[in-house]
């Protein structure tokens, strides 16, 4: 038994070793194929989660994209200041939505006599490339010829109960509405007064976007905690009231090809002083 086991095993042995020099391996097994992984398109604008203001790195047609807070409007001499800073640092780590963490956008806004229509808002840029301005610095919402097509964008938001704005409003900003001195990319002409600013807002004219009663239905947000939006891209609209762009987002195919910027902006829409308390987390296309 042993010898019939021994002969089993070298003639094994002999034909493997055939088997090697065959697929034109000297003494080595056969080469095994590199496992690749696929790309996979990425819808999440960012997180959060590493603690940082930069977009994902993997997000479908992005390139470098960040977040910033800004203020306008206040006294002279006395700019109205988010999170008590001149430059302030918005991520705050543990913000109750299970994330390590999320932008936290708070301070007093003092308006003028007459008004300045003071605000603060969140800045979402989606690209951020210089080298070959200003397309460079253009999303295409429409996403042509991607493997995943994006139709929304989804966010949390956590609206606190001390917020005394009457606008709350989420938009997007297109080339074609934002002058070059506002951001990269921007192609308006210089004209302010009847060709820029503006953008496509979620539930514009209808009231205040981020009212108890609109986003989401049902429990709403504003002293309520983290609640999910989902916005449909393609019902975005203007009013017109500052320039060129009025009706929805679709009614110029140059106003999805060319998206600047996401913008959060809370305000009192020139009715007075107000205080403004949001968080944003989780923002993300979907389809």
């Amino acid at each position: 038994m042993k010898k019939s086991w021994i002969g089993f095993g070298t003639l094994a042995l002999f034909v493997l070793s055939i088997s090697w020099i065959s697929q034109g391996c000297k003494g080595t097994l056969p080469a095994i194929p590199a496992i690749v992984p696929t790309p996979f398109p990425s819808g999440v604008i960012s997180n959060f989660g590493n603690g940082s203001l930069n977009m994902n790195q993997t997000l479908e047609n992005g390139d470098g994209g960040y977040f910033t807070a800004e203020t306008y409007g206040g006294a002279a001499g006395h700019a109205n200041m988010i999170d008590g800073s001149n430059n302030p640092n918005i991520l705050y780590p543990n913000p109750g939505d299970g994330s390590a963490y999320a932008v936290h956008i708070y301070g007093a806004i003092t308006d003028t006599t007459p008004t300045g229509y003071p605000d603060m808002a969140l800045y979402g840029f989606l690209k951020n490339n210089p080298s070959n301005l200003p397309n460079s610095e253009w999303y295409d919402l429409n996403f042509a010829g991607a493997p995943v097509t994006f139709t929304k964008i989804r966010f949390d938001m956590n609206i606190g109960a001390d917020d005394t704005n009457t606008q709350k409003l989420f938009a997007i900003g297109s080339a074609l509405e934002v002058p070059s001195t506002t951001a990269p990319g921007g192609t308006c002409p210089p004209n302010f007064s009847n060709n820029c600013f503006d953008y496509w807002w979620s539930n514009y004219g209808s009231g205040n976007s981020f009212t108890n009663t609109t986003y989401p239905t049902g429990a709403g947000i504003k002293g309520h905690g983290w609640q999910p939006v989902t916005i449909a891209i393609n019902t975005l609209n203007s009013n017109g009231g500052f320039g060129m762009s009025t009706g929805i987002i679709t009614s110029n195919p140059a106003y999805k090809q060319q998206a600047l910027f996401l913008i959060w902006k809370f305000s009192d829409n020139g009715a007075g002083n107000s205080y403004t308390d949001f968080w944003v987390d989780n923002v993300q296309f979907a389809p």
